[in-house]
């Protein structure tokens, strides 16, 4: 680092780490990338190396020495963080070993956010209110947090199968759909419901579209969407959905639901701040808000306080770990070679 002040400058040369305690890791740290043969001097009592024959081998050994410290050593689940390049290889062998041993841990899986309710939700009103046509707006009503029961639902998509309607959902329904025998009060009962959910889906809707034939900038769209789902209480919604999915057992898949709202607010705030005060049509919108939806993604929210913590090496940050197994630590692998020819690494 460099000080510098009107009159002279200071190099300080920071020779020391003070990240880790260890002087093996230290020495570690400061000669991985050496040309050089180096070696330690000193005696090694906090790197050990063990060659594994598959990521089989690799997690069965890790799972043996937390095992083995937690029974023998008095060390806590909570003690120890598993590492990996890419952790998605290493999960399925992980859960087969850590399960085998009864070893409680919590993994960083991450998995994309625009397959959940929340973002089909905000693709399909966008589209629905661009093209007004039937299979994006069923496709609308299916994502289960617009508001309709799945009954009603489905006496929609029958009534719309039977008159192939693909448009005019601002016009009232007058087709029988009880056949030639019925009354004529159960007829007038039954257009009655019909066009009752017909209104209550197309209101909201028509609304939705006609912001957004008023909408100029990025942003305008934005808060157009964000008021439809206001309009239509998605929270509410959402959490009927999930509470649901609990009560079926169903605890991840809630859990991934549940956060996906705050994903979509994420989303929605990364694009009025990149380009919200531009002009785009509305089917720009929905490309942009695609791309940004597919970056995004959901993981899992640790549920126990004594836990090993497992994740990828760009993503995991555990606090403090006494032990710290590195799965897949083969050349160019982890750490990974740099490449010179580009500005950024990763």
């Amino acid at each position: 680092d460099v000080l510098y002040n009107r009159w002279r400058h200071i190099i300080i040369s920071l020779d020391n780490s003070f990240r880790l305690n260890s002087q093996e890791l230290r020495f570690l740290e400061s000669s991985i990338y050496s040309n050089d043969e180096i070696a330690f001097e000193g005696e090694n009592k906090n790197i050990k190396i063990y060659s594994a024959l598959d990521p089989y081998d690799e997690a069965d050994f890790v799972a043996r020495e937390i095992h083995r410290l937690t029974r023998e050593e008095n060390y806590r689940y909570r003690d120890f963080a598993v590492v990996a390049r890419n952790i998605e290889d290493y999960l399925p062998a992980i859960d087969a070993a850590f399960n085998k041993r009864n070893v409680a841990y919590f993994a960083d899986r991450r998995r994309p956010a625009v397959t959940k309710s929340v973002f089909r939700l905000a693709r399909y009103a966008l589209k629905s209110a661009r093209t007004c046509a039937t299979d994006d707006i069923m496709g609308m009503l299916k994502t289960g947090i617009f508001g309709l029961s799945e009954h009603n639902v489905n006496s929609l998509e029958n009534y719309t199968d039977i008159w192939q309607i693909t448009r005019g959902w601002d016009n009232k329904w007058m087709g029988d759909t009880l056949g030639a025998n019925s009354k004529e009060e159960d007829l007038e009962k039954r257009l009655e419901y019909i066009n009752d959910l017909r209104q209550t889906v197309w209101n909201p809707l028509n609304d939705f579209s006609n912001q957004l034939k008023s909408a100029v900038k990025a942003g305008d769209i934005c808060s157009a969407l964000y008021d439809f789902f206001e309009k239509i209480s998605v929270i509410e919604n959402l959490n009927k959905l999930t509470f649901s999915m609990e009560q079926n057992g169903d605890i991840d898949l809630a859990s991934d639901e549940q956060q996906s709202y705050d994903a979509f607010i994420e989303v929605l705030d990364q694009i009025y701040m990149a380009v919200g005060e531009n002009e785009v049509s509305v089917k720009e919108f929905e490309d942009l808000f695609l791309i940004a939806a597919n970056a995004c993604d959901i993981g899992e929210i640790p549920q126990r306080l004594d836990e090993v913590i497992v994740g990828a090496a760009d993503r995991i940050r555990p606090k403090s770990p006494k032990v710290t197994f590195v799965l897949g630590a083969n050349y160019d692998v982890f750490p990974r070679t740099v490449n010179n020819n580009t500005i950024f690494s990763t």
